[in-house]
């Protein structure tokens, strides 16, 4: 699969169906273009799925995309990700769709799907958090979304 230039999304919203949003006047921080301004999620004393089962940054874009890869720069090395494809701006979880998993590293993490997502909305879901010993948290730096071409 080609891949083509990122494309920026409309907007990044927290998607938490479970309750209020973690951090959400900081999701903007994920697609500034700067690695070391970040979102994180609240800090949880149990790991995911216990008290909730996950969150995650929601990306709108103007016009669908065929996604193929996600780029996650500055995370929590050991937070896992799912990359979910959305009809809506505000789904209901069971009506979105799996399209690609990672274990986040530090550095940055190549999410490549393993077909081209048609899609307008994309959510990147935090479905376990990196940390331990009651301390769970993660982070995001950066999400760049690249289509094929």
């Amino acid at each position: 699969v080609q891949i083509g230039a990122a494309v920026a999304p409309k907007s990044v919203t927290v998607y938490n169906p479970d309750g209020d949003g973690d951090n959400t006047s900081r999701a903007k921080y994920a697609v500034d273009g700067d690695p070391s301004t970040i979102w994180r999620t609240d800090q949880y004393r149990q790991q995911f799925p216990t008290i909730k089962h996950g969150v995650g940054l929601l990306a709108s874009f103007a016009q669908p995309i065929k996604l193929a890869r996600v780029t996650i720069a500055g995370a929590s090395q050991g937070t896992v990700v799912e990359i979910r494809v959305a009809d809506s701006a505000d789904p209901d979880l069971a009506a979105t769709r799996v399209v690609g998993t990672a274990t986040l590293s530090s550095a940055s993490t190549d999410v490549t799907l393993p077909q081209p997502q048609p899609g307008q909305y994309f959510i990147v879901w935090i479905s376990q958090l990196s940390g331990s010993a009651g301390k769970y948290q993660s982070q995001i730096g950066e999400l760049t979304f690249l289509p094929a071409q």
